[in-house]
């Protein structure tokens, strides 16, 4: 389900950097946001999403609780201006048409993207912002969590619902490429 409050106006087209559209859901079809945080703000949302990780999650920061109504893949996609609901095979083909490519776990970097999936459905995307090297398996992600807001968190601390990481992109240059 994608989410505009009914206030806002009619939903202007995103584009990749390729130039490629990104597919928005009619206007018709957006919820009303503002009917959802009645009950909940976005900071609060972010400190239930952050409690429900239980006390064994690492040290989860967050960065930022913006009313505006934007998730995960329009953080990384759309420069946090929409929210974008994709399925596996469009976030996969716009990564691709932006010039991303796929990568193992050993090649990550910061700025890479990290991509869940539950079973063979994606879920959610974030950004690497810090990878140990000398332990791969200890990756700091920057990512959106829905109705709540951005964190800072351990690439294995993220809500249930979003399974694990099952792929990583990059965009940098291949080495012997120019």
């Amino acid at each position: 389900m994608s989410v505009l409050p009914s206030a806002y106006p009619e939903q202007k087209p995103i584009y990749l950097r390729s130039g490629d559209p990104i597919e928005l859901p009619e206007h018709s079809r957006y919820v009303n946001l503002r009917e959802y945080l009645v009950t909940h703000t976005v900071a609060e949302n972010t400190r239930i999403a952050c409690e429900a990780l239980g006390p064994k999650r690492s040290d989860i920061e967050i960065r930022s609780v913006s009313e505006y109504p934007y998730n995960c893949v329009g953080m990384v996609l759309g420069n946090r201006r929409a929210w974008i609901d994709l399925d596996t095979e469009e976030i996969e083909t716009y990564l691709t048409n932006d010039g991303y490519r796929k990568i193992s776990k050993n090649e990550l970097s910061v700025g890479d993207l990290f991509l869940y999936k539950q079973g063979e459905e994606f879920t959610h995307i974030g950004v690497v912002i810090s990878v140990d090297i000398q332990n791969v398996n200890n990756v700091w992600i920057l990512s959106k969590w829905g109705f709540a807001g951005e964190v800072l968190h351990h690439v294995l601390d993220v809500p249930k619902a979003y399974g694990r990481v099952s792929i990583y992109w990059t965009e940098r240059v291949q080495h012997g490429a120019a």
